[in-house]
Protein backbone atom coordinates (compact mmCIF):
# COMPACT_ATOMS: atom_id res chain seq x y z
CA UNK A 1 0.00 0.00 0.00
CA UNK A 2 1.13 3.28 -0.63
CA UNK A 3 1.15 5.08 2.38
CA UNK A 4 3.70 4.71 5.13
CA UNK A 5 6.61 5.09 2.86
CA UNK A 6 10.14 4.79 5.06
CA UNK A 7 12.38 7.31 5.62
CA UNK A 8 16.03 5.03 6.27
CA UNK A 9 13.38 2.53 7.17
CA UNK A 10 12.94 4.17 10.52
CA UNK A 11 10.68 7.60 10.09
CA UNK A 12 7.62 7.68 8.84
CA UNK A 13 7.57 10.18 5.84
CA UNK A 14 6.30 13.79 6.52
CA UNK A 15 4.97 15.41 3.90
CA UNK A 16 4.11 19.35 2.77
CA UNK A 17 1.74 19.34 0.23
CA UNK A 18 2.39 22.73 -1.67
CA UNK A 19 -0.19 22.52 -4.01
CA UNK A 20 -4.27 22.24 -3.07
CA UNK A 21 -7.76 23.01 -3.70
CA UNK A 22 -10.20 21.80 -1.50
CA UNK A 23 -14.04 22.74 -0.70
CA UNK A 24 -15.84 22.02 2.54
CA UNK A 25 -18.12 18.80 0.34
CA UNK A 26 -14.86 17.43 -0.74
CA UNK A 27 -12.07 18.31 2.04
CA UNK A 28 -13.00 14.82 4.39
CA UNK A 29 -11.90 12.83 1.82
CA UNK A 30 -8.69 14.69 0.98
CA UNK A 31 -8.11 15.10 4.51
CA UNK A 32 -8.55 11.47 5.24
CA UNK A 33 -6.12 10.41 2.03
CA UNK A 34 -3.70 13.13 3.68
CA UNK A 35 -3.78 11.41 7.27
CA UNK A 36 -3.21 7.78 5.38
CA UNK A 37 -0.12 8.89 3.35
CA UNK A 38 1.89 11.60 5.73
CA UNK A 39 1.02 14.91 4.32
CA UNK A 40 1.24 16.99 7.46
CA UNK A 41 0.76 20.18 5.80
CA UNK A 42 -1.40 21.42 3.17
CA UNK A 43 -0.96 24.67 0.98
CA UNK A 44 -4.25 25.04 -0.10
CA UNK A 45 -6.27 28.29 -2.29
CA UNK A 46 -9.87 29.46 -1.41
CA UNK A 47 -11.85 32.53 -1.60
CA UNK A 48 -14.33 32.54 1.02
CA UNK A 49 -13.29 33.36 4.59
CA UNK A 50 -15.39 31.71 6.30
CA UNK A 51 -14.60 28.44 4.70
CA UNK A 52 -11.38 28.89 5.42
CA UNK A 53 -12.10 28.90 9.14
CA UNK A 54 -14.09 25.88 8.94
CA UNK A 55 -11.50 24.16 7.38
CA UNK A 56 -8.74 24.88 8.97
CA UNK A 57 -11.11 23.26 11.94
CA UNK A 58 -11.28 20.59 9.92
CA UNK A 59 -7.60 19.98 9.01
CA UNK A 60 -6.66 20.78 12.78
CA UNK A 61 -9.16 17.86 14.79
CA UNK A 62 -7.41 15.46 12.03
CA UNK A 63 -4.11 16.33 12.79
CA UNK A 64 -3.53 17.90 9.10
CA UNK A 65 -1.96 21.71 9.36
CA UNK A 66 -3.28 23.74 6.79
CA UNK A 67 -1.98 26.79 5.50
CA UNK A 68 -4.13 29.38 3.09
CA UNK A 69 -4.17 31.38 0.36
CA UNK A 70 -6.54 33.21 -1.90
CA UNK A 71 -6.74 32.13 -5.56
CA UNK A 72 -7.77 34.57 -8.15
CA UNK A 73 -8.09 34.80 -12.13
CA UNK A 74 -9.62 38.13 -12.02
CA UNK A 75 -10.75 39.09 -8.24
CA UNK A 76 -7.32 40.68 -7.34
CA UNK A 77 -6.59 42.28 -10.63
CA UNK A 78 -6.39 46.41 -10.14
CA UNK A 79 -6.95 46.28 -6.68
CA UNK A 80 -6.01 49.02 -4.44
CA UNK A 81 -3.08 48.24 -1.60
CA UNK A 82 -6.09 48.94 0.69
CA UNK A 83 -8.45 47.01 -1.24
CA UNK A 84 -6.03 43.38 -0.72
CA UNK A 85 -5.19 44.68 3.30
CA UNK A 86 -9.16 44.64 3.37
CA UNK A 87 -9.31 41.37 1.27
CA UNK A 88 -6.91 39.48 3.23
CA UNK A 89 -7.88 41.41 6.56
CA UNK A 90 -8.51 38.76 9.83
CA UNK A 91 -4.73 36.53 9.24
CA UNK A 92 -6.53 33.82 6.95
CA UNK A 93 -5.16 33.77 4.01
CA UNK A 94 -1.43 33.63 4.41
CA UNK A 95 -0.18 33.53 0.84
CA UNK A 96 -1.79 35.24 -2.81
CA UNK A 97 -2.42 32.05 -4.82
CA UNK A 98 -3.34 30.57 -6.93
CA UNK A 99 -2.93 33.51 -8.93
CA UNK A 100 -4.21 32.51 -12.69
CA UNK A 101 -3.86 35.23 -15.05
CA UNK A 102 -3.69 32.71 -17.75
CA UNK A 103 -7.22 31.45 -17.36
CA UNK A 104 -8.36 35.16 -18.84
CA UNK A 105 -5.38 35.93 -21.20
CA UNK A 106 -3.63 37.80 -19.17
CA UNK A 107 0.26 37.93 -19.22
CA UNK A 108 2.25 37.70 -15.75
CA UNK A 109 3.88 40.85 -16.62
CA UNK A 110 0.51 42.83 -17.30
CA UNK A 111 0.61 45.95 -15.33
CA UNK A 112 -2.94 44.99 -14.19
CA UNK A 113 -1.39 42.56 -11.50
CA UNK A 114 2.09 45.08 -10.83
CA UNK A 115 -0.70 46.33 -7.67
CA UNK A 116 -0.71 43.03 -6.34
CA UNK A 117 2.91 42.23 -6.44
CA UNK A 118 4.12 45.45 -4.99
CA UNK A 119 1.45 44.84 -2.00
CA UNK A 120 2.66 41.16 -1.45
CA UNK A 121 6.38 42.10 -1.49
CA UNK A 122 5.76 44.93 0.44
CA UNK A 123 4.10 42.28 3.30
CA UNK A 124 6.38 39.71 2.49
CA UNK A 125 3.56 36.96 1.61
CA UNK A 126 4.61 34.59 -0.84
CA UNK A 127 2.85 34.47 -4.26
CA UNK A 128 1.91 31.14 -6.72
CA UNK A 129 1.14 31.62 -9.87
CA UNK A 130 0.06 29.34 -12.67
CA UNK A 131 1.91 28.96 -15.52
CA UNK A 132 1.98 26.09 -18.13
CA UNK A 133 -0.84 23.86 -18.99
CA UNK A 134 -4.60 23.24 -18.03
CA UNK A 135 -7.04 20.78 -19.27
CA UNK A 136 -7.19 20.26 -23.17
CA UNK A 137 -9.60 22.04 -24.66
CA UNK A 138 -10.42 24.36 -22.29
CA UNK A 139 -9.54 27.72 -25.01
CA UNK A 140 -12.32 26.00 -27.08
CA UNK A 141 -14.71 25.96 -24.57
CA UNK A 142 -15.48 27.62 -20.63
CA UNK A 143 -11.74 29.89 -21.02
CA UNK A 144 -11.67 30.96 -24.44
CA UNK A 145 -8.65 33.77 -23.38
CA UNK A 146 -6.32 30.78 -22.08
CA UNK A 147 -3.02 30.73 -24.06
CA UNK A 148 -0.89 28.05 -23.69
CA UNK A 149 2.06 30.98 -24.50
CA UNK A 150 1.12 32.59 -21.29
CA UNK A 151 2.43 30.11 -19.13
CA UNK A 152 5.96 30.46 -20.09
CA UNK A 153 8.17 31.14 -17.50
CA UNK A 154 10.59 33.52 -18.98
CA UNK A 155 7.53 36.00 -18.85
CA UNK A 156 8.08 36.35 -15.55
CA UNK A 157 11.53 37.68 -16.30
CA UNK A 158 10.67 41.42 -15.87
CA UNK A 159 8.48 40.91 -12.95
CA UNK A 160 11.40 39.53 -10.99
CA UNK A 161 13.65 42.32 -11.71
CA UNK A 162 10.63 45.05 -10.77
CA UNK A 163 9.92 43.09 -7.19
CA UNK A 164 13.46 41.74 -6.71
CA UNK A 165 12.08 41.07 -2.76
CA UNK A 166 8.92 39.08 -3.84
CA UNK A 167 9.12 35.51 -2.58
CA UNK A 168 7.52 33.72 -5.60
CA UNK A 169 7.13 30.50 -6.73
CA UNK A 170 5.96 29.06 -9.77
CA UNK A 171 3.04 26.39 -9.67
CA UNK A 172 3.05 23.15 -11.72
CA UNK A 173 6.83 23.88 -12.59
CA UNK A 174 6.06 25.95 -15.80
CA UNK A 175 5.48 22.39 -17.53
CA UNK A 176 5.75 22.52 -20.58
CA UNK A 177 8.35 24.85 -20.49
CA UNK A 178 11.34 23.02 -19.48
CA UNK A 179 14.28 25.25 -21.06
CA UNK A 180 13.08 28.23 -20.05
CA UNK A 181 11.69 27.25 -16.10
CA UNK A 182 15.67 25.79 -15.69
CA UNK A 183 16.70 29.32 -17.06
CA UNK A 184 14.09 31.48 -14.34
CA UNK A 185 15.24 29.06 -12.07
CA UNK A 186 19.18 29.50 -12.92
CA UNK A 187 18.98 33.77 -13.39
CA UNK A 188 16.48 34.34 -10.11
CA UNK A 189 18.05 32.10 -6.95
CA UNK A 190 14.53 33.09 -4.75
CA UNK A 191 12.20 31.20 -7.03
CA UNK A 192 10.81 27.86 -6.47
CA UNK A 193 8.38 25.83 -8.08
CA UNK A 194 6.00 23.10 -7.58
CA UNK A 195 5.50 19.63 -9.27
CA UNK A 196 1.78 19.99 -9.26
CA UNK A 197 0.07 19.24 -12.69
CA UNK A 198 3.33 18.88 -14.21
CA UNK A 199 3.10 15.06 -15.03
CA UNK A 200 5.36 14.09 -11.52
CA UNK A 201 2.82 10.99 -10.90
CA UNK A 202 2.63 7.90 -11.39
CA UNK A 203 2.18 5.93 -14.51
CA UNK A 204 2.46 8.78 -16.51
CA UNK A 205 5.79 10.44 -15.81
CA UNK A 206 6.98 7.34 -17.24
CA UNK A 207 5.81 9.31 -20.69
CA UNK A 208 8.15 11.96 -20.41
CA UNK A 209 6.04 14.77 -19.40
CA UNK A 210 7.76 15.23 -15.74
CA UNK A 211 10.44 17.49 -15.17
CA UNK A 212 12.27 16.09 -12.59
CA UNK A 213 14.97 14.31 -13.59
CA UNK A 214 16.16 17.63 -15.54
CA UNK A 215 15.72 20.28 -12.81
CA UNK A 216 17.50 17.83 -10.25
CA UNK A 217 20.16 17.09 -12.53
CA UNK A 218 20.88 21.16 -13.04
CA UNK A 219 21.00 21.47 -9.46
CA UNK A 220 17.69 23.02 -8.47
CA UNK A 221 16.77 20.06 -5.87
CA UNK A 222 16.41 22.77 -3.03
CA UNK A 223 13.71 24.61 -4.67
CA UNK A 224 11.45 21.85 -6.10
CA UNK A 225 8.23 21.47 -3.56
CA UNK A 226 6.08 18.85 -4.02
CA UNK A 227 2.34 19.14 -4.68
CA UNK A 228 -0.61 17.26 -6.17
CA UNK A 229 -3.25 19.88 -7.58
CA UNK A 230 -5.66 17.76 -5.72
CA UNK A 231 -9.63 18.67 -5.58
CA UNK A 232 -11.65 15.89 -5.60
CA UNK A 233 -9.40 13.13 -7.26
CA UNK A 234 -7.41 11.54 -4.12
CA UNK A 235 -5.87 9.17 -5.94
CA UNK A 236 -3.51 11.96 -7.47
CA UNK A 237 -1.97 11.97 -3.83
CA UNK A 238 -0.88 8.48 -4.14
CA UNK A 239 0.66 7.96 -7.06
CA UNK A 240 2.31 11.61 -6.80
CA UNK A 241 4.30 10.14 -3.71
CA UNK A 242 4.98 6.95 -5.66
CA UNK A 243 6.61 8.17 -8.30
CA UNK A 244 9.03 10.58 -6.22
CA UNK A 245 9.88 7.66 -3.97
CA UNK A 246 10.45 5.27 -6.52
CA UNK A 247 12.37 7.79 -8.68
CA UNK A 248 15.86 5.77 -8.96
CA UNK A 249 18.08 9.12 -10.51
CA UNK A 250 16.56 11.18 -6.17
CA UNK A 251 19.03 10.17 -3.10
CA UNK A 252 17.07 9.85 0.18
CA UNK A 253 18.03 13.46 0.82
CA UNK A 254 16.84 14.69 -2.30
CA UNK A 255 13.20 13.12 -1.74
CA UNK A 256 13.25 14.76 1.96
CA UNK A 257 13.69 18.07 0.62
CA UNK A 258 11.43 17.44 -2.16
CA UNK A 259 8.89 16.20 0.19
CA UNK A 260 8.75 18.80 2.90
CA UNK A 261 12.10 20.34 3.96
CA UNK A 262 11.96 23.14 0.59
CA UNK A 263 8.85 24.06 1.54
CA UNK A 264 9.53 23.91 5.18
CA UNK A 265 12.30 26.72 3.95
CA UNK A 266 10.10 28.85 1.58
CA UNK A 267 7.43 29.20 3.73
CA UNK A 268 9.64 29.87 6.97
CA UNK A 269 7.38 27.65 8.41
CA UNK A 270 9.47 25.90 12.01
CA UNK A 271 9.12 22.12 13.19
CA UNK A 272 7.11 20.44 10.31
CA UNK A 273 9.44 18.21 8.85
CA UNK A 274 10.61 16.64 12.06
CA UNK A 275 14.07 15.78 12.95
CA UNK A 276 14.12 12.81 10.42
CA UNK A 277 13.72 14.79 8.10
Amino acid sequence: MVGAWPVTGQTPRRIIDAHVHVTLGTFPAVLAAFRQHGVVLAVASGRRKEDVSELTRLADAGGVKLLSGFISETELLGLSSDSLDTRFAGGWFSFVGELAPQYVGVAPGDPALDPIFRWAQARDLPVGIHMGLTQPGIALGRRPAYRVSLGNPLLLEDVLVRYPKLRLWVMHAGNPFREAMIGLLYMFPEVYVDLSAAGCSAPRADTGWCPLRDLVARGFEDRLMFGTDVAADTGIIARSIEYIERAEFLTPGQRDKIFCLNAQRFFRLAGVCGGGQ
